[in-house]
């Protein structure tokens, strides 16, 4: 923060906490420090009484904002057809939800009941028949008809052609099944049936009476009491815990039935009050009437029951079907088929217009808890206390009553606090100014080293490149630093990197040079004013920050760098420029091997510049397929024929020689593209030689350090030979010791993979490393070739090194291949040492396979 930022800080706390604490510095307290928790506590009053009346407003729902979408069906006719009278509880509720939603479209529904549950007969059937018949007569014919109940609905389907032809029939409270599929039969029938919610019902009846072992059913011989006592036992394996019973009404005299039911005790029955109509003496019973007869005689029993009825006079509770919502459903589909013309015909089951509900004065009476409740079950009988009645208008008044209280607790304590506030103003504004600087100190510098971070490094840049200045840039990388963190723990990584930051951060002290560490394990140097060079003093201190071991654990870590420089030298750019400079000499560091420092040339750009331009080429040529392969043969010194060949990629546009785009390719995945295929292209050409007859040799094809990441190469290998037919033994993979010092555990198991196919290893460039011989040890090769460098560095000399080196091969029974052989007197000596195969101009430059196959013919 800046020291405008300090004032404004100290200028802001002086002035609100003074002026909080009543303290003003030279003049007397003016006292509105004093008044102003007073003015707060009248404005919290004031804010909770608005709030209070604008919860208090009256919201009035408009329910006939929607009225004018809908569409006009007042000159539609729909009968409904009852098979009970206007009296009974569910043509009440169902007659309800049909006009909820007639009235909405202006249908008139008109109506007939049946009156089954008091008159039946024959007779009564036919002079209902001659009212209906006379009415549609009169009116005309209806539109559509819904019938509720199994009586109304085996009326409609016996008078169907008669009395309704081709008219929607929707039937509604359903309780045989049997009765709704033969409905359904005629495609102008839909409707749905009636649901007894037993197993809900049942389970509810559980969460109340843990203890209960028998379940009884209390049922009577009517159409809807055999229906419920079918869907009742038809649970009884669902609950083997269980022993169902039942008491049928209609085979039992009044008072026996009463005997039976006083018998029910809460610990071990759980009673379901299904359907009670009549008894053994022919006697019908009302829905009130039979309720009661249940309800006394189950004196210590709660009643539970399934269908409506018996809320509020003795029933505990249960799940039924709503009619009314029934109602509303079957109205709906009316109005679906009058504006689409067809209907679903189908038989719905209304398992979604259940309603559970408990009484809880009885459950207060059995001692059951409340919270067993179903969770959207409906309350009767809850005794209302006055919060319950006023629970709104008594939390309001709590919280009008706890914020004055608030206020004046607030008061008292603000005035017990003024003198020591005022006294403690100056020593916060002190700590204040202290976490200032060390939150300043966190987001400018890292949290691990203590090195200006790499925000502050680009805001320093920022100031040297408006300001024109110069300085030296470098940009520091920690070799292998990787392998620290994997091999000793992060822990001795984090240490590593602390200590060089130490190190670094004494000599910006002594030097007075800005250290920053920008990720990782890099760190940036910015040496103002100067353009050090490579032996200056300030350089080569810097370059011995790697020299002194570093200790961890009672265990020494030698370290080294690779050092990238780069001058700015006050022109116009940008700081990503100035450091891309730095970084590209770093990174050219190690590529030279690391421990090393690279300065920034405009030749190591163009260098960048020219190896992105070859990864574009070779991008696409991979995708062009604008690879071609020459062959190289090796010789035998012995006959001059040619045992084998290696085969040698090239671009086919020839914009970048081999000795250019190869280690490009190799340094990028690029290669494993390319490997594939360029193996591939080898295998295939082998194919076409032995295809067309020509004899052929292996064919040795190179493979790269990268190329280890392609962990399914071998398998592509497999198939390949296998696609074009082609021998394993005919090919062979030339590999570097490089590829174990990268990873030789991952090496020795493709290796060993390549070796069980069949495929022959050939180890390249063999003496050009320190560590070929132990090599040998680890990879099944067959064949040894010697790098060109111990040709053209030993043989002309007079001694025996290359002859030694053969006879070691040899005694590992391998063969060896020299390669880069230019002169007769090579290949005289090469020839007396007993080399293998030979390889190189004096023979045959790499040709292309046309020539290869005429090579084979001739030699």
């Amino acid at each position: 923060m800046s020291k405008k930022k300090n004032k404004d800080v100290e200028k802001n706390i002086s002035k609100d906490e003074k002026l909080f604490c009543g303290i003003n510095d030279n003049k007397r307290d003016t006292g509105i420090g004093q008044r102003l928790p007073f003015i707060m506590a009248f404005i919290t009053i004031i804010v909770m009484i608005c709030v209070v009346i604008y919860a208090s407003r009256v919201v009035v729902e408009d329910k006939y904002s929607d009225f004018e979408n809908k569409k006009d069906y007042s000159d539609k006719k729909v009968l409904y057809l009852s098979s009970y009278d206007i009296s009974h509880f569910t043509v009440l509720d169902q007659y309800a939800g049909l006009e909820g939603v007639f009235d909405e479209y202006g249908i008139d529904l008109d109506s007939e009941f049946m009156n089954t549950k008091k008159i039946t007969g024959d007779e009564h059937e036919d002079l209902f028949k001659q009212v209906v018949k006379e009415k549609v007569s009169n009116i005309g014919k209806y539109d559509a008809v819904i019938v509720g109940d199994d009586a109304a609905l085996q009326f409609t389907m016996d008078n169907y052609n008669e009395i309704f032809p081709n008219t929607l029939i929707v039937f509604l409270g359903i309780n045989t099944e049997q009765r709704a599929i033969e409905a359904i039969k005629n495609e102008n029938f839909t409707g749905s049936v009636e649901k007894f919610y037993i197993k809900d019902t049942i389970n509810m009846a559980i969460k109340f009476q843990p203890t209960a072992k028998n379940i009884v059913a209390i049922y009577d011989n009517s159409l809807t009491g055999e229906e419920a006592k079918e869907q009742f036992f038809k649970l009884k394996d669902k609950y083997k815990n269980y022993k169902f019973t039942g008491i049928n009404a209609s085979t039992l005299t009044p008072k026996n039935f009463e005997n039976e039911l006083e018998k029910l005790n809460v610990k071990n029955d759980i009673v379901l009050y299904l359907n009670v109509e009549e008894n053994a003496s022919g006697e019908h019973y009302s829905l009130d009437h039979a309720t009661k007869i249940v309800v006394d005689a189950c004196k210590n029993a709660p009643v539970y029951r399934t269908t409506p009825g018996g809320e509020g006079k003795g029933v505990i509770g249960g799940k039924s079907i709503d009619f009314q919502m029934a109602g509303n459903d079957a109205a709906e589909k009316v109005i679906e088929y009058f504006e689409k013309g067809k209907i679903k015909n189908t038989i719905e089951e209304t398992s979604d217009i259940g309603m559970a509900w408990v009484d809880y004065r009885l459950l207060n009476k059995f001692g059951f808890d409340y919270n067993n409740s179903p969770s959207d079950c409906r309350v009767i009988n809850y005794t209302y206390t006055y919060y319950d009645m006023h629970k709104k208008d008594v939390i309001t008044i709590e919280i009008v009553m706890g914020c004055i209280f608030i206020g004046f607790v607030f008061i008292g304590i603000d005035n017990a606090k003024k003198y020591s506030m005022s006294r403690r103003l100056e020593s916060q504004y002190m700590i204040l100014q202290e976490k200032e600087k060390q939150i300043k100190h966190l987001a400018d510098h890292d949290a691990l080293t203590d090195l200006l971070n790499r925000r502050s490094m680009e805001d320093d840049l920022r100031k040297i490149i408006s300001n024109h200045g110069i300085c030296t840039i470098m940009h520091i990388d920690v070799d292998d630093f990787k392998g620290i963190n994997d091999n000793y723990g992060h822990a001795c990584g984090d240490e590593v990197l602390k200590v060089i930051g130490e190190r670094f951060k004494a000599l910006g002290k002594l030097y007075g040079i800005k250290a920053y560490r920008i990720g990782g394990d890099e760190f940036l140097i910015i040496i103002k004013d100067k353009f050090l060079q490579r032996t200056s003093e300030i350089m080569n201190a810097i370059v011995d920050v790697s020299v002194t071991p570093i200790l961890f654990k009672s265990k020494q870590h030698y370290i080294t760098l690779s050092i990238g420089l780069s001058y700015f030298d006050g022109k116009e750019d940008t700081i990503t420029n100035v450091i891309t400079k730095a970084d590209l000499a770093m990174y050219q560091a190690k590529r030279h091997g690391k421990n090393n420092m690279v300065i920034y040339s405009s030749a190591l750009k163009d260098s960048v510049d020219k190896k992105m331009k070859i990864k574009q080429v070779l991008k696409k040529a991979y995708d062009d397929k604008a690879f071609y392969m020459l062959y190289q043969p090796q010789f035998s010194p012995l006959d001059g024929k040619v045992k084998s060949f290696e085969a040698l990629v090239r671009l086919e546009n020839g914009e970048f020689g081999p000795g250019e785009f190869i280690p490009v390719m190799e340094e990028s995945d690029l290669i494993l593209k390319i490997g594939r295929l360029t193996t591939e292209l080898v295998i295939k050409q082998i194919s076409d030689s032995m295809k067309a007859g020509y004899k052929v040799v292996p064919v040795s094809v190179n493979y790269s350090v990268k190329q280890l990441n392609d962990a399914t190469y071998v398998g592509f290998l497999e198939q390949t030979l296998k696609k074009y037919n082609v021998p394993p033994n005919m090919l062979e993979i030339e590999i570097t010791e490089s590829i174990l010092v990268k990873n030789k555990k991952l090496a020795k198991s493709i290796f060993y993979q390549m070796d069980q196919l069949g495929v022959q290893l050939v180890l390249d460039d063999f003496g050009s490393g320190y560590s070929s011989l132990n090599y040998l040890k680890y990879i099944p090769a067959k064949k040894v070739k010697l790098d060109k460098s111990l040709i053209d560095g030993y043989l002309e000399e007079d001694n025996i090194f290359i002859e030694n080196i053969i006879n070691l091969v040899h005694s590992l029974n391998l063969k060896v291949t020299v390669e880069g052989v230019e002169e007769k007197w090579q290949l005289d000596k090469l020839k007396s040492y007993g080399s293998d195969l030979i390889q190189g101009f004096y023979y045959s430059k790499p040709i292309y396979s046309d020539d290869a196959v005429k090579y084979l013919e001739k030699y």
